[in-house]
């Protein structure tokens, strides 16, 4: 631990940098606390230069802390505040020295004077992520959980039926957005249809905490016993350096058959029932023709019945399809790279472009936005840039958005052609293999 003291006259002030790590993993919060020193006391708050750490987001707790501490057995008036940082890439990290003006009194004097305190620099080793963990599913936090919600009575489905499941996962001691998608299987009784996660920022005064909302629609397309697969979360807490689990149990559920084409043939028969059996000797010629009306108007009724349910059986299945070919369409590549294209200003174009990272590396196996920028040092650098203004409390650096879309349409096409490339590369070799 090294300082900088003040050049002032007669001024017996320096600030220190200490860092809670000497090492971290990705992701892993590190905490550096700032202390001031004084030998007198401070007549201005302190007024601290805007801080970037290359390769990490820095969330500040500027508001200070009031000590008094003790070195070489003299005595000091302390402020004390601090930075919690979250690297998000691996290798040495550099958090620089820090710039902090404020005004404080001689000794033996009364009156303030301005002083400009620097602190050391510190250097972190940020090693990656562990070889047996999940890197699509790295969660560091100090706890977690993970709770699920039901839009209607699980124990009275029918075929026909949306099942909205909403599921909420909390971290401590993490930013909401380094909270994965849950990890929700295939269902083999309907389709899943998915909606846009909602990220809660719930920092306190000590610490960074949030919770990630996600909601699921299961539209129940066949009837019988079915299980609902559970859903496992594992995060990593770096105070005890081991792994976590929790897990949401699997749901059985008991689908039924759709009782609208029964509901019809009770209406057909109660429509029979107002038609009774008449004999013609008993009735007039009058009473023949009315009967004959009557019976007339009751099969066109029925017709009309069933020719409207058949309407409207159709029009509801039309919208089923389309429902899920637009469900199947917004949940593609293709949709969210188009709304990542759309956006207009830097957060949302940041939060989209995380949202099209997740189904772009389902199909190419790009998992981070680290690694899809890999090549191009200009696209490396804006993302970059992009990060650090949207997590970062400090000024921001404005950044051409017209050219990071440019930049991240061109490594898109780069990454598709060695896609393709590579198939056909192995379909080549299985043709040479198999000739026909």
């Amino acid at each position: 631990m090294s300082c900088i003291a003040s050049q002032a006259q007669n001024v017996n002030a320096f600030a220190v940098a200490k860092s809670s790590r000497q090492s971290v993993l990705i992701e892993q919060p590190l905490k550096v606390t700032i202390t001031v020193y004084t030998s007198t006391w401070f007549t201005q708050p302190l007024q601290i230069e805007n801080l970037q750490v290359e390769g990490a987001f820095v969330q500040s707790f500027k508001q200070t802390q009031s000590a008094i501490k003790y070195v070489d057995k003299k005595k000091y008036a302390c402020l004390e505040f601090y930075y919690i940082v979250f690297p998000y890439r691996d290798g040495e990290l550099s958090f620089p020295a820090l710039s902090i003006i404020t005004e404080t009194p001689p000794e033996g004097d009364f009156k303030g004077k301005l002083v400009t305190l620097k602190t050391n620099a510190i250097k972190v080793i940020v090693k990656p992520i562990p070889k047996d963990a999940d890197s699509q599913h790295w969660l560091v936090a100090n706890n977690a959980s993970i709770s699920s919600k039901w839009s209607r009575d699980i124990h009275q489905l029918k075929v026909g039926d949306v099942l909205e499941r909403t599921i909420t996962t909390s971290a401590h001691g993490t930013l909401p957005s380094f909270i994965d998608e849950p990890m929700v299987e295939d269902v083999d009784f309907g389709n899943i249809y998915t909606s846009e996660p909602k990220y809660i920022d719930e920092r306190d005064s000590k610490s960074v905490n949030g919770k990630r909302i996600d909601t699921y629609s299961y539209l129940l397309e066949r009837e019988g016993e079915f299980t609902i697969p559970e859903v496992e979360l594992t995060w990593y807490n770096p105070y005890v350096s081991r792994f976590y689990r929790k897990k949401l149990a699997a749901v059985s559920i008991n689908i039924n058959k759709n009782a609208e084409l029964a509901g019809l043939v009770s209406l057909k028969d109660s429509l029979n029932a107002l038609n009774p059996i008449i004999s013609k000797e008993t009735l007039s010629n009058k009473e023949e023709a009315n009967h004959e009306n009557w019976i007339l108007l009751v099969k066109f009724l029925i017709i009309g019945i069933i020719a409207l349910y058949v309407v409207i059986k159709t029009i509801l299945n039309i919208l089923v399809v389309l429902k899920r070919r637009r469900a199947k369409y917004t949940n593609s590549e293709v949709f969210w790279f188009k709304q990542v294209m759309q956006q207009s200003k830097e957060k949302p174009i940041l939060r989209t472009l995380y949202q099209w990272l997740d189904h772009y590396k389902s199909n190419y196996k790009i998992n981070t936005l680290n690694t899809f920028s890999q090549g191009d040092e200009t696209l490396n650098s804006l993302l970059t840039t992009l990060k650090k203004n949207a997590y970062s409390e400090e000024a921001s650096q404005k950044i051409d958005l017209n050219k990071l879309k440019s930049s991240i349409k061109k490594q898109r096409t780069n990454h598709m052609q060695e896609a393709e490339q590579s198939s056909n590369k192995i379909l080549s070799s299985i043709k040479d293999i198999n000739p026909r």
